[in-house]
């Protein structure tokens, strides 16, 4: 059973057909059939169900995933020994994230560790229909970051900073100064997303006293700040990404009583690559302990406020 085999396993499993899996990887459709045909032969059982649309994993199939990713991050940390003697000059950190937190704060966290390993590639997913946990524990990413703790006993956890959120309004909006009551915007249209992960806020939002009309809802993130420079509404964002906005014309306000998101670091330990090792050393580096929240502020996603969760790493 050699790499390029598990390599092209994947790829069509991830995938869905062999020419999706062939294209993402350069190689001929034919010599990845035949390499995929060589490792069920050397197995003794079929990996795929060969349908009209494209191939399904079998039972035999399913069992191998985890494994084989788990194997060429094997593969991945004996060649970074090899490489790295003097220094760390290769390698990938995988990051599962929670689609919010891979715009804020994950690029601030990269920031320095990319400065410090220009060298390391750098892959972001989202969990899609799965759960920070379960991707760790599938081994699709080695790090994972959601705006919740982790209930698994058995992943490592850092808290982060508790990033405030702003209220973004649309350019030319009123002057209503820095500071803005909650009980001041139920007559403005908000901009959120059509997700159940923003169903905890649309709950502290209201919980709040803010009545507003959601005006607009999206699945697409990266549409909320567009939307709300065309002048559809507002938008509950973290302060870097509102701050962001107002160079394009937008009008960024405080919340009174404020409100705080939550951000959770996790892992599984032990970490096999010694780029997520460096990136998690990097990112202790950075963080201090969390403080209290000011009196009064609510934490988005309407969760109590966690204990300090930050452990070894």
């Amino acid at each position: 059973m050699d790499r390029r085999g598990l390599q092209y396993f994947l790829a069509v499993a991830d995938h869905g057909t062999f020419t999706n899996a062939a294209a993402a990887l350069h190689v001929a459709q034919p010599s990845l059939s035949q390499s995929l045909q060589g490792l069920e032969r050397e197995l003794g059982v079929k990996l795929f169900y060969r349908v009209k649309r494209g191939a399904r994993l079998t039972a035999a199939g399913e069992a191998l995933v985890g494994p084989a990713r788990r194997t060429l991050r094997d593969f991945e940390e004996a060649r970074d020994a090899v490489l790295n003697v003097s220094g760390l000059r290769s390698g990938r950190v995988d990051i599962v994230t929670q689609p919010h937190l891979a715009a804020d704060p994950l690029p601030q966290l990269l920031a320095p560790f990319h400065e410090r390993y220009p060298e390391v590639a750098i892959r972001i997913t989202d969990p899609g229909s799965s759960d920070i946990a379960s991707t760790l524990h599938a081994g699709e990413a080695e790090i994972g970051l959601d705006m919740s703790p982790p209930t698994d006993p058995g992943l490592s956890v850092m808290r982060l900073p508790d990033e405030e959120v702003l209220i973004l309004l649309p350019p030319g909006s009123p002057d209503l100064g820095p500071v803005v009551p909650v009980s001041a915007l139920g007559d403005i249209n908000l901009v959120a997303g059509a997700t159940v992960e923003h169903a905890p806020v649309v709950r502290i939002v209201r919980e709040a006293g803010m009545t507003s009309r959601i005006l607009v809802e999206t699945t697409h993130r990266i549409a909320t700040v567009p939307l709300v420079l065309a002048g559809l509404g507002a938008a509950l964002l973290t302060a870097p990404v509102a701050r962001l906005a107002e160079r394009s014309g937008a009008v960024a306000c405080h919340l009174s009583p404020p409100m705080y998101r939550s951000a959770f670091l996790m892992h599984l330990p032990p970490l096999h690559s010694a780029a997520a090792r460096a990136f998690l050393d990097v990112v202790g580096e950075l963080v201090p302990p969390v403080p209290p929240l000011p009196p009064g502020a609510r934490l988005i996603p309407g969760l109590p406020q966690p204990p300090s969760l930050r452990s070894a790493v």
